[in-house]
């Protein structure tokens, strides 16, 4: 599986993303699943698959025929500027003949899109003073979006959010459903494929894209950008 690696392990603070401080409000948790496929790491199709579009698929990923060629992209390397992300998605996707996207079909046909997170290294600050390095070692696939109800039913076979709608987030889930519902996802897609919640690191990672402010749009935070009691500020 992909891992990360880090200096210190200092007191757990919520992460300064927006898209996270925007997942509770409200108090309701929503789902963002990973992908971590060894073939990822161990083979390469013969002819690279486009990464422009998103590629469909069965309900099984398929499988690269031939081991990556030559040197693997270097890591990206934060900070870096908004066009890096997607250079570097391209680098790995070429390197591991894999699509940026890879589109999973859910039982009745429902899409699962998950997002090619490539390998690179960024500083990290849970107490705003004393900064780490994280390094996420290997490419793994992210959802793009949420864990929607339509998902979660194809899944579980039931929808216990209190605000209903087939492509809303799925809510009302505890951590344990959210287990069941990856290694449910993870039986559904075969051997070599394992579905699991993303890592602090890893989601901090994917959510930054390189930015080192303490949100990804900036140092502060408004009702504007996020949904949470706007009586009280950060950094503001």
């Amino acid at each position: 599986p992909a891992t990360s690696i880090r200096t210190r392990r200092p007191p757990a603070r919520p992460l300064p993303s927006r898209k996270t401080m925007a997942l509770v409000g409200g108090g309701v948790a929503t789902l963002v699943v990973s992908l971590v496929t060894t073939a990822i790491m161990l083979s390469r199709s013969p002819t690279p698959a486009p990464s422009s579009k998103t590629a469909a698929t069965s309900n099984r990923p398929s499988a690269a025929t031939s081991k990556p060629k030559g040197p693997p992209p270097p890591l990206a390397i934060a900070p870096f500027d908004a066009a890096m992300p997607k250079k570097h998605q391209q680098a790995w996707a070429d390197y591991l003949g894999m699509p940026v996207e890879k589109e999973i079909n859910l039982p009745g046909n429902v899409p699962l899109i998950m997002v090619l997170i490539p390998p690179g290294e960024f500083m990290r600050s849970e107490d705003g003073k004393q900064q780490f390095k994280v390094r996420i070692t290997k490419p793994f696939y992210m959802g793009k979006y949420e864990v929607t109800q339509a998902q979660w039913q194809a899944v579980m076979g039931t929808d216990p959010s209190h605000f209903k709608g087939p492509n809303r987030p799925v809510e009302h889930v505890s951590w344990h459903e959210c287990q069941q519902f990856c290694s449910t996802l993870t039986a559904n897609l075969g051997k070599g494929c394992t579905v699991r919640l993303p890592t602090e690191a890893e989601w901090e990672w994917a959510c930054r894209a390189g930015t080192t402010t303490e949100f990804h749009y900036g140092e502060t935070i408004s009702t504007d950008l996020a949904n949470y009691d706007g009586n009280g500020s950060w950094n503001g």
